[in-house]
């Protein structure tokens, strides 16, 4: 009762009285999001009501999921932009539309500021230019900054923004500069604006901003021949991922057949990894004659994930089902290349990435074996296994013996250790949300880093797998993530169904974090989905392919 006087006495001081009292409907709600704020069991109901005040669509509601966005279910957080988005949309009137600019954009909480940016970008027009310009000049937040950057990307038509973003790449925050240079190449007129790009690939300390910097270089076709020399020889690999990422592009430096076939051979034979996947999918994205050759060299040397990753890319430029030996390769190119036509370029996904199609005949070179979970092919080389063992595992698996998915799954995995090779690195994990208040979501890992597939640490997974209970709700964004800051190529996730908990647990906005997190990272996710709903697979499916990674699904397909 006393947290209900609290928020009520919140948003009155929000709003003119007067106006809140005039909508019932909008004080209901309120009780409704705060009734059920502790009770892990009942988040839907709340949700519901955020739809209902979304519907409402009037400054009074919007002002009243204000305290929303410091609830300790994350998910709810951006379900509260999502509804703001849709109130600025559905409301002309331009009330709305003033109270988000005036007091939302100007909020001192950073995550109200930086909602209310992402809302009016996603909703709004030129309309917006002195609101965005002011809010840009007289921001701190670097995460605020970034949204702000992010929204003038996506308002509509052109607003006068020129000059707003070029004093931000001179910011400390990389993720800052990165956003700031995508929306110098839309706003940005003055002559100053290459030379002052180049400096930043040149001199700023953040990897992110120096990539952010030869994005916007290659986007606006400036690049120099200096500014390879810089890229290829920066210490980290998050520029040169930004290279690949920029081919194709106006630029004539990476014109495909002709300079950036060098080009895109350096960064296929780059030491890092990651470097090299980003390659592999550029050259999908050329879809040109010019790079099956250089890809079929990559096979001689390759190992474990990425050689995968070649070879799939093969086959799809290709439709050829060739194993994934060069040898085979170069034979089958002598007799078709002269003539070879790849044809039209399949549609890149919203990230920009080309699906690969799956190749019939997954072998390698004779006497090689490929080891399979749940039918999926295993060959990356670091990899770490993330199981979202929430309370539904535990259900009945349906087999003759009477076995819940937990138990089926710790025999398959146990089988898959023992078959791996000893050299691969490997980790387990598992990430949940208990069924307590506030959440505390935790991650259990059976080892505290990659670790060789010994014989002890065998056994240890084993025990350790044989230790996790079934219970509580899974997450797939946050185990993703914490994947991003280790030494990880690809993550195995299984799940019987999609996230109930998260930051993200929405197909279409945990899709597009994950693009985005991911999107120097290189880390392939599989999927595996241990259940049957078609609306499960779907996004199971959708969220390896976004990665490029492959889908399994366990039992009869259900398109209910």
């Amino acid at each position: 009762m006393l947290r209900s006087a609290l928020l009520l006495t919140l948003a009155c001081c929000l709003v003119p009285a007067a106006a809140w009292a005039r909508d019932d409907n909008v004080k209901d709600l309120v009780v409704q999001l705060e009734k059920n704020k502790r009770d892990p069991f009942e988040q839907r109901e709340r949700e519901a009501a955020i739809r209902k005040l979304a519907d409402l669509a009037t400054p009074e509601a919007a002002e009243a999921l204000v305290d929303v966005l410091d609830d300790p279910f994350e998910h709810l957080h951006d379900r509260v932009v999502s509804a703001w988005i849709q109130m600025l949309r559905s409301n002309r009137s331009g009330d709305l539309h003033t109270m988000f600019a005036q007091r939302l954009l100007g909020h001192r909480t950073a995550k109200v500021r930086c909602g209310a940016a992402t809302a009016l970008g996603l909703s709004s027009g030129a309309e917006m230019a002195g609101d965005f310009r002011q809010a840009l000049r007289t921001e701190k937040d670097a995460e605020v900054l970034v949204c702000l950057c992010q929204g003038a990307l996506n308002l509509r038509e052109k607003p006068d923004l020129d000059g707003a973003f070029l004093p931000l790449l001179g910011n400390k925050s990389g993720a800052v500069v990165e956003a700031a240079a995508s929306a110098c190449v839309r706003y940005e007129t003055s002559d100053d604006v290459d030379d002052t790009l180049r400096k930043v690939l040149t001199r700023h300390r953040d990897p992110l901003a120096r990539a952010g910097a030869l994005q916007a270089l290659a986007a606006r076709g400036t690049l120099a021949a200096s500014d390879f020399t810089e890229v290829f020889t920066d210490a980290a690999p998050e520029p040169r991922v930004a290279l690949a990422r920029s081919l194709p592009s106006p630029s004539p430096h990476l014109a495909v057949p002709g300079p950036g076939t060098d080009v895109l051979v350096a960064l296929l034979g780059d030491d890092s990894w990651r470097v090299r996947v980003a390659a592999v999918q550029a050259a999908l994205r050329l879809w040109n004659s010019a790079v099956v050759m250089p890809l079929i060299r990559r096979l001689e040397v390759e190992t474990g994930r990425v050689r995968e990753d070649v070879h799939r890319a093969l086959v799809t430029i290709t439709g050829a089902d060739v194993a994934p030996d060069a040898q085979l390769w170069t034979v089958w190119w002598a007799a078709r290349g002269e003539t070879f036509d790849p044809g039209e370029r399949p549609e890149a996904d919203a990230g920009g990435r080309i699906r690969f199609r799956e190749p019939r005949d997954a072998a390698g070179k004779p006497g090689t074996k490929t080891v399979a979970f749940y039918d999926l092919p295993i060959t990356s080389e670091r990899l770490v296994f993330v199981f979202d063992l929430s309370g539904s595992m535990g259900k009945d698996d349906g087999d003759a013996k009477g076995r819940s998915k937990l138990d089926v799954l710790r025999e398959r995995f146990a089988a898959l250790l023992a078959e791996l090779p000893e050299s691969t690195l490997v980790d387990v994990w598992v990430w949940r949300y208990p069924s307590s208040y506030p959440p505390k979501p935790k991650l259990e890992r059976a080892f505290d880093r990659l670790q060789p597939l010994t014989a002890g640490n065998r056994a240890k997974a084993v025990r350790w797998m044989a230790k996790q209970e079934a219970k509580g709700w899974g997450a797939f964004f946050e185990p993703i993530e914490a994947a991003l800051g280790e030494d990880i190529d690809t993550v195995v996730l299984l799940s019987d169904g999609v996230p109930s908990r998260g930051r993200y647990e929405r197909r279409d906005r945990l899709l597009a974090e994950v693009a985005k997190a991911n999107r120097y990272a290189g880390l392939r996710v599989d999927t595996i989905l241990a259940g049957t709903k078609g609306t499960d697979r779907a996004f199971m499916d959708d969220l390896a392919a976004s990665t490029g990674g492959r889908f399994r699904a366990v039992g009869k397909r259900d398109e209910r």
